[in-house]
């Protein structure tokens, strides 16, 4: 790999997962917000969903602009704006203004990942696509492994505001280290003027409208409502409703990003390795999908059944690491197909389509699920929570015989 591959990967690698940090700095510390600003279930679930609404609402917007203006001016975009939307996050004290800026901070993130996965595209090889796809999508469970403990440390010290302050400080710091590295990047590796004109010319959302996208949305939506639910209220529910210790919730969430880094290299070199050696659309990638998401279903299973005040934690860990083992995989898989199975020029469009419904699944893992919480128990809530995942696998099927046998079949389609 060339330096100048080397340091955008770096920087992609680092860059993201400061993101994903700040994303979830607010669910690593929910249990001290609620106790020291007075906060309801519901208040949080309200906070947490703002995020996602406004990461759902720009999302869209962001994948298309991916696609037409410069993807490493837009990362450090998303850097800059959700490192200041965080630090005046720090700055409030009422229900009304943290909702309002934690929606300003989702918005700040949405077309991130879209841009990371446009500039991968540009620069790997597609026989390794997948491969780096799922090396970087680690960043977002590594900043969920060491996260909780990260600002437990902190939080412990300090307070939850300064958690959130030093995160938001580094954001807008490696926003400033990448957009010099951007900007002085020689022209072979950027998007030439009149490309990127060309892709404006040529960009036909309809292209888009087929029934494997539209399945591989609901199906991210399904997988993202379990990766919503463990991540933001897993460490509730293990607290609350099974007399578990705030350093056991901790762990539970790191077991499921330990799961999730696993999970993601090994699928993305398999699905690679059967690209290669096998039929060259998506189907291979689909196939481990349906794996994944029983294997993620029989891991919720257990944690919700098997796990009380006198479970070793041992074995609560082991469920954590099942979950997402097969949640983070389906998530990486499904995105590299969605790019796989688009017109080259729709790539970035087709993977926010597809994670379009995934923001959705977010939002619907926070308030909703906070509601029936608050109505009833966080047990009710994770039993809505397994029946997605059941449907998960259904979908997951229905993906698999949607693929095109032959490339043929594709470009027939969209034409």
């Amino acid at each position: 790999m060339s330096k100048h591959k080397q340091v955008l990967f770096m920087s992609l690698f680092t860059g993201y997962l400061t993101l994903v940090y700040i994303r979830q700095s607010v669910s690593f510390a929910a249990p001290v917000i609620a106790e020291t600003e007075h906060l309801k279930n519901s208040d949080l679930g309200l906070i947490v969903s703002s995020q996602q609404l406004g990461y759902t609402f720009i999302k869209f917007v962001g994948g298309a602009l991916a696609d037409i203006l410069n993807p490493g001016l837009t990362f450090t975009a998303c850097l800059l704006l959700t490192g200041l939307t965080c630090a005046a996050f720090t700055a409030v004290s009422s229900v009304t203004y943290f909702v309002i800026l934690w929606f300003l901070c989702g918005m700040a993130q949405g077309p991130a990942w879209s841009a990371c996965a446009v500039l991968l595209k540009q620069n790997f090889p597609a026989d390794q696509f997948a491969t780096w796809w799922s090396i970087l999508s680690t960043s977002a469970n590594v900043a969920g492994t060491a996260g909780p403990f990260i600002s437990q440390f902190i939080v412990s010290y300090t307070s939850w505001r300064m958690s959130l302050l030093l995160a938001a400080t580094m954001s807008i710091g490696l926003g400033v280290v990448f957009f010099l590295f951007v900007h002085n990047s020689t022209e072979e590796h950027l998007v030439e003027e009149s490309e990127r004109k060309d892709k404006a010319k040529s960009f036909n959302i309809k292209a888009l409208a087929n029934p494997l996208l539209m399945a591989m949305c609901v199906n991210y939506l399904l997988v993202s409502v379990i990766r919503g639910a463990c991540n933001d209220w897993g460490q509730m529910y293990l607290i609350k409703n099974k007399g578990q210790s705030l350093l056991a919730g901790s762990s539970f969430i790191s077991s499921q990003e330990i799961g999730g880094i696993v999970g993601s290299l090994l699928t993305g070199y398999l699905s690679d390795f059967l690209i290669t050696k096998g039929t060259k659309n998506a189907k291979s990638r689909l196939k481990i999908v349906v794996f994944l998401t029983i294997l993620q279903s029989a891991g919720l299973y257990c944690f919700i059944f098997y796990t009380s005040p006198e479970s070793s934690q041992f074995w609560t860990n082991i469920f954590g690491f099942c979950v997402g083992f097969g949640m983070y995989s389906s998530i990486s898989l499904l995105g590299v197909s969605s790019m796989e199975t688009a017109p080259p020029n729709l790539s970035g469009t087709a993977h926010t389509l597809v994670t379009l419904g995934g923001n959705c699944g977010r939002v619907l893992a926070g308030y909703p699920l906070s509601a029936v919480a608050t109505w009833m128990s966080w047990h009710e809530s994770f039993i809505l929570v397994l029946l997605a995942s059941c449907v998960s696998i259904g979908t997951s099927v229905l993906c698999v015989r949607l693929v095109p046998e032959r490339e043929s079949d594709i470009e027939e389609k969209t034409d």
